[in-house]
């Protein structure tokens, strides 16, 4: 009877045993799946991260597609305006050399008024003579 007693108290030592053995796997598996569960909000999170930087990478491409366009059409501008630039310096220059031609042309009338002018005096002078 001892040895059937021995038994029965091996069998309630071992259940016993099997009982805190399923309680620590139990928790482990409890700390597992907060581990598994923390690790999923983060892998969320990453993933919500890594969406947030790929939609600014795309807006500043399209900032800097817009900014190299601008440059594009300044330079444009720039050589359109450039080009106008020399064109009116020619027109000025042009104009310029007609108002110098002018302006001797005058001077050669003024000479002549001033010739006429001090001739008539002298036929005048003459006829008072």
């Amino acid at each position: 009877k001892d040895a059937l007693d021995m038994s029965n108290s091996d069998k309630s030592m071992l259940e016993d045993e099997r009982q805190n053995l399923l309680e620590l796997k139990s928790q482990e598996i409890e700390v597992l799946q907060r581990e598994f569960e923390s690790k999923t909000a983060e892998k969320t999170s990453l993933q919500t991260q890594v969406r947030d930087k790929d939609d600014e990478v795309s807006k500043l491409r399209t900032s800097n597609e817009l900014m190299a366009k601008t440059i594009e059409d300044c330079g444009v501008l720039m050589q359109q305006k450039s080009t106008e630039n020399e064109r009116l310096m020619q027109h000025l220059e042009s104009m310029k050399e007609s108002f110098d031609t002018i302006q001797e042309q005058l001077n050669e009338k003024e000479l002549k008024i001033a010739q006429l002018e001090a001739s008539l005096e002298s036929l005048k002078i003459a006829q008072l003579e």
